[in-house]
């Protein structure tokens, strides 16, 4: 199937991570939170289908940072379902990222990725949140460990931050890439659940 992801309007540099996790997982789940109109997600589905995988994908989003300084974009919701209607294995639930992991059991997801609030309290308490859910062996990961907001490289860590104190130096970095304006969205950080990790 080709790839259409660059057609959809959205921040999406992690390519490399995405096809990675699909090579060496198969009959697994992933949950994708934070999905704005899919560009990401969309990648991802298409190479669960080049790669031949059994893949479940959950995307989780309330949309709740649509408030009066983005009506412009009300229509991200629906714009999100349409782009991924292709895939019958998309699970979209629209919930809160903290909440909706009441819907899963512990160790019962081989990959997770944030790319929601970029904070860093929120960030940690997502993760903390989130880390029971993973299976031993599995991934936890998400964008913007350090996010660039223009070519100056002003930048916000809270995310690094929250990796730092968690996980120490028990994660990977992928490099983000400059877009066509200049500005870095990335890195992005991955870390591998072991029986003897620190959470």
């Amino acid at each position: 199937m080709k790839h259409f992801y660059k057609e959809i309007q959205g921040w999406f540099d992690f390519q490399e991570l995405y096809t990675e996790m699909v090579s060496i997982h198969d009959n697994a789940h992933f949950v994708e939170v934070g999905v704005w109109k899919g560009k990401s997600t969309c990648f991802l589905a298409v190479e669960i289908i080049n790669q031949n995988k059994n893949i479940q994908i959950d995307t989780i989003d309330n949309y709740s940072y649509l408030t009066e300084e983005y009506k412009h974009n009300k229509n991200v919701p629906k714009e999100f379902k349409k782009n991924i209607e292709p895939f019958k294995f998309i699970h979209p639930i629209y919930k809160d990222s903290v909440e909706a992991t009441r819907l899963y059991k512990d160790k019962s997801i081989d990959f997770i990725f944030f790319d929601s609030e970029h904070t860093e309290e929120y960030a940690t308490k997502e993760i903390e949140v989130w880390y029971p859910k993973l299976k031993i062996g599995g991934f936890i990961g998400g964008h913007d460990y350090v996010s660039f907001l223009n070519p100056n490289f002003r930048y916000i860590i809270g995310v690094g931050n929250a990796v730092n104190k968690i996980f120490n130096d028990n994660f990977k970095l992928y490099p983000g890439k400059r877009d066509n304006e200049g500005r870095i969205y990335g890195p992005s950080w991955l870390h591998k659940k072991l029986e003897k990790s620190i959470r």
